[in-house]
This record gives structure tokens, sequence and C-alpha cells, in this order.
């Protein structure tokens, strides 16, 4: 029987997280700013809203309103900036998938809020020279340690340390996929700022013990290997899709992910209304025990799974070389990034490696697909990602390098 393996899980034990909920006190912010050495730890259990609370929070002369993104980025990046009010300013990457100071030449840094510095899957800019850009214009570097967070860089700092403020997605997939975000303040003049918007999320009353436990659940047998597999035949055979409904992410329950919702409105890209609508309508809540004792298991075993994947990034490499995209040798990436040519994907023999979870990583659909960017179009035509979580043994990498080696047309035998 062939499976389907998901793209990316992290694994923890259901059943212990939850017995420890009822007699644990360990809170997991705490543990988290201590791990950072950071100063401030924000926990909401909404990505988006919290990112875009987060942005506007930076905010002190309104005249600054831009925020530096990669072409190439999440949609949900961009969601977030422009429910803050605020405008994205696309550069490109480099042909690695990098943000260079070097793109920033056609910015008028008084305009500039922040640099939002996206490490997608793995791939690692520079974010020494963009600090010190941003530094040197009176902005912020906001890193984004969602596919990083846990790793560390050639300077043994962790990732989620780098910038003046950090956000760590939390979604299912991520490395604490337990639904929400971190805003994460690593620079003393911005405690006071973040203040309220704390003070927001904690008003609000966490869900119930039991809706979180049954989420967790849901996640963890969803990215089972039989879970994922009848989850997949279910989509095959046109079922609903399960993931949204059941989704931990509130601004995921009615996504669009085929436009990202977004569109382009007179000239620029925008949220649609409706999107705008319901991302207005959700409140920040607090974690509660659960999902605190689910991010806290996987903090404190975090040398162990990245020693399991660093393995698995090695044999990728021996066996791939410099098909793939460069990333931290050292690092925690979630999923490998590679680029594939688009005749190679739309070969009938490629559809096999779909089910091993190696997966296109954003759609061409979205709107950012048509910015006049040359190494970003590419990338949302080409960008795929390799799986590197425990369901996928060394065996299934073999077959997976072997399969793309040989769409590839390359003779580099993998035996």
């Amino acid at each position: 029987m062939s499976f389907y393996f998901p793209p990316a899980k992290t694994s923890f034990n259901w059943l212990r997280v939850v017995l420890d909920s009822l007699v644990s006190n360990e809170n997991f912010a705490s543990q988290l700013r201590s791990y950072l050495s950071a100063q401030q730890v924000i926990i909401g259990d909404s990505w988006v809203p919290l990112l875009a609370k987060g942005l506007k929070s930076l905010q002190v002369d309104l005249l600054r309103r831009k925020i530096i993104v990669p072409g190439y980025c999440c949609n949900e990046f961009i969601k977030a900036i422009l429910l803050a009010g605020m405008e994205p300013f696309y550069i490109d990457t480099n042909a690695k998938g990098e943000m260079e100071v070097s793109g920033f030449e056609s910015v008028d840094p008084s305009e500039i809020l922040a640099v939002l510095v996206v490490n997608t899957s793995g791939v690692i800019s520079d974010h020494n020279s963009i600090r010190a850009w941003c530094e040197k214009n009176n902005c912020w570097l906001v890193e984004d340690a969602g596919y990083t967070i846990l790793g560390i860089d050639q300077n043994g700092a962790p990732f989620g340390s780098l910038g003046h403020v950090a956000v760590i997605n939390m979604s299912e997939g991520k490395i604490f996929p337990c639904g929400g975000a971190a805003w994460i303040i690593n620079d003393k003049r911005l405690i006071g700022s973040c203040n309220s918007l704390e003070e927001s999320i904690n008003f609000q009353s966490p869900r119930s013990i039991f809706s979180e436990a049954i989420q967790l659940f849901i996640y963890n047998v969803g990215s089972s290997k039989w879970g994922f597999h009848i989850y997949q035949l279910l989509r095959k055979f046109g079922i609903g899709d399960l993931k949204q409904k059941f989704s931990s992410e509130p601004s995921r329950y009615k996504e669009n992910y085929i436009t990202g919702d977004l569109e382009w409105k007179c000239g620029i890209i925008q949220l649609t209304d409706q999107h705008r609508r319901e991302l207005n309508k959700i409140k920040i809540c607090p974690w509660n025990i659960v999902r605190n004792q689910c991010a806290t298991a996987i903090l404190n075993r975090h040398s162990n799974i990245r020693l399991v994947r660093l393995k698995k990034v090695e044999l990728y490499k021996k066996y791939l070389g410099e098909l793939l995209l460069p990333v931290p040798a050292i690092g925690m990436p979630i999923k490998l990034p590679i680029l594939l040519p688009e005749n190679v994907t739309k070969s009938s023999e490629f559809s096999g490696l779909l089910k091993y979870g190696v997966k296109k990583q954003y759609p061409s659909s979205w709107p950012m697909a048509t910015l006049p960017l040359s190494n970003s179009v590419r990338f949302y035509h080409q960008s795929y990602t390799l799986p590197l979580h425990d369901s996928i043994d060394n065996e299934c990498i073999r077959k997976i390098c072997t399969d793309l080696v040989g769409l590839m047309g390359n003779e580099k035998k993998t035996t």
C-alpha cells in the first residue's frame, strides 16, 4: 500500500500533554523568553491578527507606514501588514531566495517602519547587515522565526533573537503546532509599546481545556501516517477540506488559499473585503494550559529534535548536493527548499513524489506572483519543499532523492 506522508509535522505525546496539563504550572512564554534571552514574549491564539497588532505597536511616527518584505513570501505576512493599515514594500530576493540590503536601493528610508526578514522554508538572509541598515535608518528589524526557531545561526545565536523583534508562527505543521503565534521583544525600547498588546490579549478568556485538547488530538491524529493518508483520500474523492474546518488557527476557517484572499485593486495588492471583515472579527485570546504544556514539552526536547532533523538534512545534501537551496548547517528547518523546473513537476512520474510529502511551497495563483520581480516570480513557479519530520525515514529520503535526480536528468548515482 502506498501511503501519503505529511509535508511537515512535530510529534508529541498527546496523552502525556493532557495529563501534565492537570498538574503542571510551567509557563511556555517564560521558558521561551529565557531560552532566547528576550525582553518580553507575548503569545496569542491567532497568528495573522497578532502579527498585525505587533507591527502596529512598532509605529510611533505615522509617516512611517511601509514594511519592506520579500516579493516571495507567505500571503499571511502581506495580510498582517494590510490588516495593520500599513503598506508592503516588495523587494526581490536573490537567486537563492535570500533578502539582501542591496535590494533596498529604491527605498526611501524615511517611509520605512520595519524590515520583515522572511526565512521561507529555512533559507536564511543576512540578519546582521539588514539590522545594521535598520539601525542606521531608525527602523526596526522583524525576524520571521517560524521556520527556524530552536535552531542557531553560524555565531551560535538562537533564531528568534536576531531581530529587534521576532515573530513565530505556531500554526499546524510548524515546530510548535499549537495554533497562534509568539511576538518576541528583544529590544528593551519596545517593552512599553507592547504592554497594551499583551493586556488586550490577556483581557480575553482562553478557550476551554477540553476544546484545546480535542484540537491537539485532531492535529496529532491527522498528521500521523494513517491519519494523513485518510485525509488525502477524502480530498481525492471530493470530500471537503477538513484541515481548514478543524484548524486551530482562526484566520484559516474561511481562507481561500487559491487566491490567498488577496487581489489587485487600484494597482496595488489588497485584502479582499470579505476576508478583511473575517480577520477583524477575530479576538486574540491567550493560550490555556493544554497548548502551553504542548509547546513546553517540545521546547524541552529541542536539542533532540534539531539533531534528528539535521541528520536528515545531511542525507538530502549527500544525494542532492547543489540542487538544494542553502540552509544553515546548524539551523532548524521545518522543510528543505528546492527549485524544480516546471517540466519536471508536470511530468506524470512526479506525482509519486507528492505522496512522500514533497510539496509546492506557495501557489503561483497569488497576486504577488505577478509582481515585476524576476527571482520572486521564479520561486512562486518552481519552489517545492522536501519533508524532514519523524515519519520520513532514511529509506524514504533515498527514494525521494533517487526519483528527483532521475527526473532532473542527473546522472549522479544515489546508491
